[in-house]
């Protein structure tokens, strides 16, 4: 059976490119202008880190690593990833039961298939550098601000007819908050894998991809909370092998520094923009949760979870979208102001009394306004430039740093 190719990795406009766009409005950007304070882990912050995660992500990795390592079962060798020994796999294997209710129990109307435990797996020292780069790359998509570990818990084998109806994961300890799922590279027809999550339905071929540009076969890794509801369709043909590990949550990681925050936003934007595929995180509760840490926040321009939680807020408050750019310095006091790309942060009318403003080292900002920077934050980086300021003799040395965050709420008139 050939083996598709990925998907077109969407293009990523350059930075260049990007920073001669708006190179002029860049420009009127004067360290007086008045913009607002980039506040970080705070409430809301935490509320908007819960909402930009995504329940379901896929992604095909890269090749950094080979995928080809060996693979023994029980003793027996099994092939490689690339070349498994389906035989092997299928001697070792035993039926598959399920959990329902209090009870585990074998039903093949339900779930027809066999499987092998984490402990009768062995693998070459390849298989670690793999899990380990998933690890790093999930984190930032699902778990954000927080420590993964990847654990393997079996292999799952689907032959011809096998399948397994709508279901949830069972949790196998309190940190178990997912599950991580890529295939062998076998041939097999049908056995899609179904995804639901707040009604509705996503399908999604697990077989290995060619990445582009590469002539090395890739897993697809599919990812998702224990809490998704997901299926196998039935195998019309062939055999399924997939490896399935739970991902252990553990302790928050302390909070970076602004300047550390910043850049992590934009190669989140990145990691996003050319890998993953997610699925929309559109839950009330985590909607009603922003809406009641934001006291006081067009439509056309936003889609998803923007979209929704514009929807929600419009009804208690006067709502309007921004582009905004986020100015970084390392001198004076490491300071990071936000300004309002379209138009100045100040409205026609309002007092330019001194009084309205706090000095923040070298720039004005609004007080009672802030601008609130989550950790899941994707923002794209638009320029870098080293600035020499000189204090007597000395030369100082340092930099500013751009950031460019578009389809943000700004709360106004509230």
């Amino acid at each position: 059976m050939p083996k598709r190719d990925s998907p077109p990795t969407p293009d990523l406009e350059h930075e260049l490119s990007i920073f001669s766009r708006v190179r002029k409005r860049l420009e009127t950007f004067h360290s007086t202008n008045k913009g607002y304070e980039v506040q970080r882990n705070t409430d809301l912050s935490s509320a908007l880190d819960k909402l930009a995660v995504s329940p379901t992500v896929s992604y095909i990795p890269d090749t950094l690593y080979s995928y080809d390592y060996n693979i023994v079962v029980n003793g027996d060798e099994a092939g490689t990833w690339l070349n498994p020994d389906v035989s092997v796999f299928q001697k070792h294997a035993i039926p598959s039961p399920f959990g329902r209710g209090e009870e585990t129990i074998m039903d093949p109307s339900y779930r027809h298939g066999t499987e092998l435990s984490a402990n009768s797996l062995a693998f070459s020292s390849d298989y670690k550098n793999i899990i380990s780069s998933i690890q790093e790359k999930l984190a930032p998509v699902m778990f954000v601000g927080k420590e993964i570990q990847l654990k393997l818990y079996k292999l799952a084998v689907y032959g011809t007819g096998g399948h397994f109806d709508w279901h949830r994961d069972s949790t196998h300890s309190d940190a178990h908050l997912g599950t991580v799922l890529f295939a062998l590279n076998t041939e097999w027809e049908g056995g899609e894998l179904m995804v639901r999550h707040g009604g509705v339905e996503t399908s999604i071929d697990m077989h290995p991809v060619r990445p582009q540009d590469s002539e090395e076969l890739s897993p697809l890794i599919v990812a998702f909370y224990t809490d998704t509801e997901h299926k196998v369709m039935p195998v019309t043909k062939g055999v399924r092998l997939v490896l399935q590990f739970d991902v252990e949550v553990f302790n928050e990681l302390p909070p970076d520094d602004m300047e550390t925050s910043l850049s992590s936003a934009a190669d989140r934007r990145k990691l996003l923009a050319s890998h993953f595929r997610t699925c929309l995180n559109v839950d009330d509760a985590l909607i009603q949760g922003v809406a009641d840490e934001i006291g006081n926040i067009k439509r056309e321009y936003l889609k998803g979870n923007d979209l929704a939680l514009f929807n929600a807020l419009e009804s208690r408050f006067d709502v309007s979208v921004n582009a905004v750019l986020i100015r970084f310095t390392d001198f004076y006091d490491y300071q990071s102001i936000a300004y309002s790309y379209a138009s100045s942060a100040m409205k026609d009318g309002d007092s330019e009394s001194e009084d309205m403003y706090a000095s923040y080292g070298r720039a004005q900002v609004l007080e009672n306004a802030s601008f609130h920077l989550p950790r899941a934050s994707a923002i794209q980086q638009i320029s870098y430039q080293q600035h020499i300021e000189y204090i007597g003799n000395e030369s100082q040395f340092g930099e500013a740093r751009i950031f460019w965050r578009g389809d943000v709420c700004e709360a106004e008139g509230k």
